[in-house]
């Protein structure tokens, strides 16, 4: 399985279907980084393409699922658009 700074992705029964995708930045209640944004598709374009794969369950590290997005990526995208790159 590919390795990602924003997830991490599990299958903890090797004879189940069931593969766990979890959001994986805890410290930042897994806001939703750049990194996120790359990685998440990729993650499950891998999993829809495995044979394997009946089930994907989404979950959050630590306390909370998801915080929403990271106010620092946001504010990136929006000066990439406002210098009009």
């Amino acid at each position: 399985m590919a390795t990602y700074k924003s997830l991490k992705m599990d299958q903890k029964n090797p004879k189940s279907s069931v593969f766990y995708l979890q959001l994986n930045r805890p410290s930042h209640r897994n806001a939703l980084s750049r990194d996120f944004f790359t990685e998440f598709p990729e993650a499950l374009s891998s999993l829809d393409q495995d044979p394997n794969v009946n089930v994907i369950v989404l979950t959050g590290a630590g306390d909370h699922f998801c915080a929403g997005i990271y106010l620092k990526t946001l504010t990136s995208i929006s000066d990439k658009f406002a210098s009009g790159d």
